[in-house]
């Protein structure tokens, strides 16, 4: 297919329209996230550091992780099949922690506006200490509320640890005005846990268009996006999953065509048609054909 020059050029047309999101942090304070918003070139992401995470053939998997109260969050199968079409590494549901281990987790008793709040630091430990051998993320999801509160974050909808390769992502604020069974409500769940699994790679927050990457201070922001990584951000996890080699020196590039193919699949499977739409046009721009409806 075409080189992922000419798939910039074509698909950035797609992402940038004329008022471009800009980031601002995973949360609805405004400060902390202001960090972000010079960007991260592509020659910075490729500049070797800790900033960087490879899977590798030990430690390739991605791990959902049940944490505290998940009634009425969507079936974690859907995102583990979402996961797995997304990065193109498998992903699996993992059996959430004993109740002692529940225990250790630190609480914000004040709350903001939805009840008692995990906050996250704490979840990110424990979500590290019960990390399988082989895993190269674990990502915890909660119906709980969540905060950093030694950050000064009163609320996140989702936050990542890269030095732990863990993240952790609340859905408790995305049912607001939608029916927790609606697709709309699945795909804001979806649409965090690919944003912060995104960042466990060493992806920061996206200023070059609208895009999944884009930070969010609201739910009207964060809903605003499409469900779609730009050519940069898209260009940064091919990159690392072709370096990683995990089929070894002969491995074939990451096909990008057929990775979008399988997101359509997933749109479409899941009542997102203006998802999958937006995803048959990335196709059409990788390829110079018309995709047809799938």
């Amino acid at each position: 297919f075409r080189s992922s020059l000419s798939f910039s050029l074509q698909v950035s047309l797609l992402f940038v329209s004329s008022n471009v999101c800009l980031p601002a942090c995973d949360s609805g304070c405004g400060c902390p996230g202001e960090r972000d918003r010079p960007g991260q070139p592509m020659k910075r992401f490729l500049q070797p550091g800790p900033h960087r995470n490879f899977p590798t053939r030990q430690r390739s998997k991605i791990y959902l992780c049940p944490l505290g109260d998940c009634s009425g969050a969507p079936d974690p199968k859907i995102f583990a099949e979402l996961l797995k079409r997304f990065f193109l590494l498998d992903a699996e549901v993992m059996k959430p922690p004993c109740g002692k281990a529940l225990e250790t987790l630190e609480r914000d008793e004040r709350g903001c506006g939805y009840g008692v709040q995990i906050e996250a630091p704490s979840a990110h430990q424990l979500l590290h200490s019960i990390r399988p051998r082989d895993a190269f993320l674990v990502l915890g999801y909660t119906m709980e509320d969540i905060c950093n509160s030694a950050k000064g974050f009163g609320f996140l909808f989702g936050e990542a640890d890269l030095d732990k390769g863990v993240g952790l992502f609340s859905f408790a604020r995305y049912a607001d005005g939608v029916d927790r069974r609606s697709p709309q409500f699945l795909r804001r769940c979806g649409m965090v846990l690919c944003h912060e699994a995104t960042h466990c790679f060493g992806v920061k927050h996206c200023v070059y268009a609208c895009c999944l990457m884009n930070g969010s201070n609201h739910l009207e922001e964060a809903e605003s996006r499409p469900f779609a990584v730009c050519p940069v951000d898209v260009r940064k996890i091919e990159l690392t999953l072709n370096q990683a080699k995990l089929q070894g020196r002969d491995q074939p590039p990451v096909d990008l065509v057929a990775r979008e193919r399988g997101l359509i699949d997933w749109f479409v499977k899941n009542g997102l048609p203006e998802d999958a739409a937006f995803s048959r046009q990335v196709v059409s721009s990788l390829t110079g054909q018309v995709e047809p409806l799938r």
